[in-house]
């Protein structure tokens, strides 16, 4: 690996300080979709062109990415990946073994949210944006995620797989907002109300108007309410409505929609590179096919020529 790619981060596009351990910035904000990643690799100097060559060959047989042939074949490792894949997209690499993470930031999510998205935070940058490591940059569908679970602005960053999975294992099995419900606070009753004023609570203003009411924190509790009409007094008692408190099967079941919809995308994908696969096979065939058919019709003329 480059040195000076390592140490480069004079320009985070995350947010981070200069300095920061384990932090290479892209060498263009925009990113460079219209270049392929293998090139990107060569021209990093991860591989070579013979390799990426051959990788691409195999690939039209096997349906398997060029990218992963080369890190089966050890012609590149997950950190070479996830730095060129950063590059490409325009977004820093985070060195998860050299960047000091920070676990407050990363346990604002529980382990099976991380698990499912293939991503964790790492740090809370200065103006409060929550940085994620993902594996996909590609993958919205977990940064949202994440950002509903935590409330925060999020900024993705690239890193290794297996650098992102050691660190998902240390979160707990839930964040700190899911471990319970939250109290809700009681309506307390204010059991001596008057509204004439003749006979106020101690303290009372003359002839002023008295305290209906009684703050505690985020509760207000007007009590049982006299109600006063014209020279007749008529007093009607209103029951206290019940507060309806978060229901966490509700936000449970949500949750588990959350994380089957997440693995069937994952699947599907799968499923969707299998079908590329099968066809390129039936396309290969059909040509072999018509191949096979031209040589039988050139055969049959050559015997009608000589017959």
């Amino acid at each position: 690996m480059n040195e000076s790619a390592r140490t480069r981060n004079e320009a985070s596009v995350a947010g981070f300080g200069v300095g920061a351990a384990g932090v290479t910035p892209p060498s263009s904000r925009g990113g460079r979709q219209g270049v392929f990643l293998t090139d990107i690799l060569i021209e990093m100097g991860f591989t070579d062109k013979a390799q990426v060559d051959d990788a691409e060959g195999s690939a039209r047989s096997s349906g398997k990415p060029v990218e992963q042939l080369l890190l089966d074949r050890r012609a590149i490792d997950e950190s070479q990946l996830s730095l060129a894949i950063a590059e490409r997209n325009g977004l820093d690499h985070v060195d998860l073994e050299r960047f000091e993470v920070d676990m407050r930031a990363a346990e604002a999510v529980g382990r099976p949210v991380a698990a499912s998205c293939g991503a964790v935070p790492i740090a809370y940058v200065p103006d409060g944006a929550l940085v994620v490591a993902v594996q996909d940059a590609f993958d919205s569908l977990a940064i949202r995620r994440i950002e509903t679970a935590t409330g925060a602005e999020v900024r993705p960053v690239v890193a290794a797989v297996s650098a992102i999975e050691r660190l998902i294992e240390r979160l707990p099995d839930e964040a700190p907002a899911e471990a319970g419900e939250r109290e809700v606070p009681r309506l307390r009753s204010q059991r001596e109300l008057q509204v004439d004023g003749s006979d106020g609570p101690e303290g009372e203003d003359e002839g002023g108007d008295e305290e209906i009411a009684s703050f505690d924190g985020l509760s207000m509790d007007l009590g049982p309410m006299v109600m006063e009409s014209g020279d007749e007094e008529e007093k009607e008692t209103v029951a206290e409505e019940p507060v309806e408190k978060p229901k966490p099967k509700k936000l449970k079941k949500a949750a588990k929609r959350e994380d089957r919809m997440a693995r069937e995308l994952v699947e599907t994908r799968g499923r969707v590179a299998e079908l590329e696969r099968q066809l390129e096979e039936v396309l290969d065939a059909a040509e072999e096919a018509t191949a096979t058919g031209e040589r039988l019709r050139s055969l049959r003329r050559a015997i009608d020529e000589s017959a």
